[in-house]
C-alpha cells in the first residue's frame, strides 16, 4: 500500500535495532553448527500498528529462520503509516543478521 507517512517503530529505527538485538535468541543448533548469515523476513504493519503476516523470504536454517520470525512477530505496536491522513497497512521486508561474533560478547 502507498503511504505518505511510513510506519514507525516506537523510538525509531535505532530503537528497533536495539529491540532486535536484545530480544533475538541465537538458536543453540546454529551456534553448534556455526551458522551465520542473513534471514530475510516480510511482514505487514497493520492500520492499527500491529505486526501481521510475518513470513520468511529467505532463510539460513538451523533454527535461525524461526527465531527471526518469532522476534518480528513479538514486536510492540508501531505508529501506523498513513495515506492522505488515513491509516494504511504497509508491507516491510527486513534482513536480520545472525553473527556469532556479536553473540560471543553477551
Amino acid at each position: 500500500t502507498k503511504a505518505d507517512v511510513i510506519p514507525a517503530f516506537p523510538g525509531g529505527d535505532a530503537a528497533m535495532f536495539t529491540y532486535l538485538q536484545n530480544n533475538m535468541k541465537y538458536p543453540a543448533e546454529a551456534k553448534t553448527n556455526k551458522v551465520e548469515g542473513k534471514v530475510y523476513v516480510s511482514f505487514t504493519i497493520g492500520r492499527d500498528g500491529t505486526v501481521k503476516n510475518v513470513t520468511l523470504l529467505r532463510g539460513i536454517g538451523s533454527g535461525c529462520d524461526e527465531a527471526a520470525i518469532q522476534v518480528i512477530g513479538s514486536m510492540p505496536k508501531w505508529t501506523p503509516g498513513t495515506y492522505q491522513g488515513r491509516p494504511v497497512a504497509v508491507q516491510y521486508n527486513l534482513p536480520i543478521q545472525f553473527s556469532l561474533g556479536e553473540q560471543k560478547q553477551k
